[in-house]
């Protein structure tokens, strides 16, 4: 067993380990995405965003979330993980887009398998 683990509790965290040292995070296989275009883009510090694309979200994107106070908040911090897009970008949405993303996001969650679509 590594040092580290077999430390009290409290001491674990002094322990020094390199990312290297870390195993690789687990990955979905075959993970679905989708692509809306956006009926209203977004600029991004002079980049022009018109287009979302959205994984299929995991559990470990729901805790993105919990950083966040209210529902509203943790659910744009959500998509902003499953986009791979800024938090700011996701905020600054028109609702139609955000209507959209949320539907393809619900569907993709298992709450209407038919709307996620695969690309």
């Amino acid at each position: 067993m590594d040092d580290a683990l077999r430390m009290h509790p409290t001491k674990r965290k002094e322990a020094k380990m390199s990312m290297d040292e870390f195993p690789a995070a687990p990955q979905i296989v075959d993970r679905r995405s989708k692509t809306i275009d956006l009926k209203r883009p977004v600029n991004d510090g002079g980049k022009i965003i018109s287009s979302l694309t959205i994984r299929e979200p995991t559990a470990g994107d729901l805790c993105v979330g919990d950083a966040f106070k209210g529902a509203t908040q943790q659910r744009l911090a959500m998509y902003s993980a499953i986009t791979d897009v800024k938090l700011t970008v996701i905020k600054a949405l028109s609702l139609t887009d955000l209507n959209e993303l949320t539907e393809v996001a619900a569907a993709m969650m298992g709450e209407d398998l038919a709307a996620a679509g695969d690309e």
